[in-house]
């Protein structure tokens, strides 16, 4: 009887459940032929420009340690993003505070020639939009984007070279 009672009480529980993953590399990547974008390097950090969902340019921080892609939130409101189908916030620390992750949906980011569809991102919650030399950003990329492409940073000559992956056969 407990069994059947414990069984019950789970099946209720979990039928409302939504349990969508966070869709933290694109579902699509369009790249015929590599592109080349240069590298903002005068904040000492590597800054991009990128297009979303047809707009922009926008600058972002290349952040290849960075745990998901970060949007500000003025960026956010500015294109109307909508709330990601991963439905549950995470909470981490930042410079000794707690914060909590919202997540939005992009249909479209653009590099130079390489698209990258259907992905989510972590709505920026700091207070500073700016790096230390005032360098204005928008959010940060990090190495999830690239995970169908061949990346590579040339920072001698400031590039940023984006090749399509060709798996070995």
């Amino acid at each position: 009887m407990c069994l059947i009672v414990i069984l019950l009480l789970m099946s209720i529980g979990l039928s409302g459940c939504k349990t969508t993953a966070l869709q933290a590399s694109p579902q699509q990547t369009q790249i015929s032929t590599h592109t080349i974008v240069p590298l903002d390097m005068r904040a000492e950090v590597p800054i991009i420009s990128v297009m979303i969902n047809g707009n922009g340019p926008y600058r972002f921080i290349l952040d290849t340690g960075a745990d998901v892609m970060y949007i500000n939130r003025h960026v956010i409101e500015q294109l109307g993003l909508p709330d990601s189908d991963y439905q549950w916030d995470q909470i981490n620390s930042y410079n000794g505070r707690l914060e909590v992750k919202r997540f939005k949906h992009i249909e479209s980011l653009t590099i130079g020639k390489a698209e990258f569809k259907h992905f989510d991102v972590a709505e920026w919650n700091h207070g500073t939009d700016q790096t230390a030399s005032d360098i204005s950003f928008a959010g940060l990329i990090n190495a999830r984007l690239f995970y169908d492409v061949i990346m590579t940073i040339d920072y001698p000559n400031n590039k940023l070279i984006l090749s399509p992956y060709q798996p070995l056969r």
